[in-house]
């Protein structure tokens, strides 16, 4: 933090103001909230060790980590609006994406999934669609090609990215929805009808879970007068739907049991 203090000038000279009002605030909250190795009653006592011997500090009982996170991205919103530049958000999301290869480990998902919240915070905030169209692609790549344990992290952060891209972006978002969460045409007696056939029925389910957890993250955060009518549809015309349901057009597999009632799933039943 006092490193960012003091490098904010390089990063552009609207920046050192924003941040010399935001950082110090940051820091109390950590000298408050961690505690040293030394502490038998694991409460903070208010100090952070300095030494580079001794051990890190580690959290004290009363960290929310939550809270934190929603005040870093608040600064990152704030600092992407005092900037004002598309170019500096471009060189943003590109460093930010570079940086999800290097989370690959599984005790890293914590890291890999707030940093997909910030990508997701930063195209919000962009004035480019090819570069909103390209980078939730990149999203979603996440979670199609993740079955680790972390999926359901993953999973949760990649869908509240394409909330936050919707407050700006909400017909992009439902457009590239649309492919998880409708049934896909099949294009009888073609080569390309053979490969749609091919194509795993648990990874199909498996996006259209995704899909309508993004869903729910669009509600929460898209502009409502948009997005009643167009999300409505979409829901509408999923094979989660009450229709789809109770007309058994609905995709089946060995590996994912679909709800018995008549009602579509809930924002959580769609990663249980």
């Amino acid at each position: 933090m006092a490193f960012l203090l003091s490098f904010g000038r390089q990063i552009n000279k609207h920046v050192p103001p924003l941040w010399s009002k935001r950082i110090p605030l940051l820091q109390l909250y950590l000298k408050n909230h961690l505690r040293s190795s030394d502490d038998d009653d694991g409460s903070s006592n208010g100090s952070v060790n300095n030494s580079a011997s001794d051990p890190p500090p580690t959290l004290a009982s009363s960290w929310d980590q939550e809270q934190w996170e929603l005040w870093l991205m608040e600064l990152l919103d704030d600092t992407i609006k005092e900037i004002g530049l598309e170019e500096w958000n471009g060189a943003l999301v590109s460093s930010l994406q570079q940086q999800l290869s290097f989370y690959s480990d599984e005790r890293e998902v914590a890291e890999k999934r707030f940093l997909i919240k910030c990508l997701g915070l930063v195209l919000k905030n962009s004035s480019s669609r090819n570069l909103v169209t390209a980078h939730l692609a990149t999203i979603e790549k996440v979670v199609s090609a993740n079955s680790s344990r972390g999926y359901r992290a993953l999973s949760s952060a990649c869908a509240e990215a394409y909330g936050l891209c919707a407050v700006s972006f909400l017909d992009i978002v439902l457009e590239k929805l649309e492919g998880m969460v409708l049934p896909q045409k099949k294009t009888r007696g073609s080569f390309f009808g053979l490969l749609q056939d091919k194509q795993p029925g648990e990874q199909r389910v498996k996006m259209h879970k995704f899909g309508l957890l993004c869903l729910s993250r669009v509600v929460v955060h898209g502009p409502k007068e948009r997005l009643v009518a167009q999300a409505g549809d979409l829901v509408g015309n999923s094979p989660f739907s009450t229709k789809n349901i109770k007309d058994g057009n609905i995709y089946s597999t060995n590996t994912f049991r679909f709800p018995s009632s008549s009602s579509p799933p809930s924002a959580k039943e769609t990663l249980a």
